[in-house]
């Protein structure tokens, strides 16, 4: 993609999420903010729920082609690790990267379980849209309109906050049930950032 057309992909995108707040303030009655968000990766702690169960159908091909080499990988491991010599770690499970959803929870419940089926319907992207006590997802990355949240939460259970520390990460958390943690690239981090005055 040349910079002219990356140009006109952001203008295109900055464009559509004034369109989304508008429409969701309007909606709601209250300033909502639209934060774009891409799917990469689950790591779910959470009743009835899985990562393995989040992954779509090549994702899961592409986990069972390679679960013979893991198995092999830890076995190996296993046996030079008795004789002093240590193979490289694999992936580390709390390495958190841009895409990735956190989910932990004790109890199941229907918007937090929704929540995680419509980030994995929309994997080429799409839009959260934050409010005081409220949120959605409108799948797509910048639709010709506004379509209709493939998830929301507007009943006032959900907390919303925001945390820059470490990673760019948007926590929505309904209280003794679940925590949803979504985590951004650094540009939708710092529009998050700087607009969560709406919503948190």
């Amino acid at each position: 993609m040349t910079p002219h057309e990356q140009s006109g992909t952001q203008q295109g995108r900055e464009a559509f999420r004034s369109r989304l707040e508008n429409h969701f303030h309007q909606a709601w009655g209250v300033p909502a903010s639209a934060i774009f968000f891409r799917t990469q990766r689950f790591r779910l702690d959470y009743p009835g729920r899985s990562d393995l169960g989040a992954l779509g159908l090549a994702g899961k091909i592409a986990w069972t082609l390679c679960l013979p080499f893991f198995a092999v990988y830890v076995l190996v491991g296993s046996i030079l690790s008795e004789v002093g010599i240590n193979l490289p770690a694999l992936e580390d499970k709390e390495t958190v990267k841009p895409g990735t959803v956190r989910v932990l929870g004790m109890v199941k419940a229907e918007s937090v379980t929704s929540l995680i089926d419509a980030l994995r319907r929309g994997r080429r992207g799409g839009w959260l849209v934050l409010a005081q006590g409220r949120a959605a997802f409108v799948k797509g990355s910048a639709p010709t309109a506004v379509n209709q949240p493939t998830w929301a939460c507007t009943d006032g259970s959900v907390t919303l906050s925001v945390n820059t520390d470490h990673h760019n990460e948007i926590h929505l958390a309904w209280r003794q049930v679940a925590r949803a943690s979504l985590y951004l690239d650094p540009a939708e981090g710092a529009i998050a950032l700087r607009q969560s005055r709406n919503f948190a």
